[in-house]
């Protein structure tokens, strides 16, 4: 069963297992990747990913934002939840 339209893609299976610095340096791979093949909606994907293993409210919120501008610029569906997310941190009106 395919994902609806509009909607992110899951993680990279296996991704999440692995052992933070390891993760760290699968993710900034993923992300340079993806901005060299110009994929907006993966960037959205691999910045909430991002977000959702932030540590602190700052850097959740950096990834927040670049994962709301690029699902935006997708037109991904999902942009609207990552709002209410940047919204909850108390980053958007």
């Amino acid at each position: 069963m395919s994902a609806p339209a509009g909607a992110l893609r899951p993680a990279a299976a296996g991704t999440p297992d692995l052992p933070a610095p390891e993760a760290a340096a699968t993710l900034d791979a993923a992300l340079v990747h993806a901005h060299e093949s110009g994929d907006k909606a993966v960037l959205a994907r691999l910045y909430a990913d991002a977000a959702a293993r932030a540590d602190d409210t700052r850097q959740k919120a950096f990834y927040l934002t670049h994962a709301y501008v690029f699902a935006l610029d997708a037109g991904l569906a999902d942009a609207t939840r990552l709002h209410a997310r940047l919204r909850a941190l108390g980053c958007e009106e």
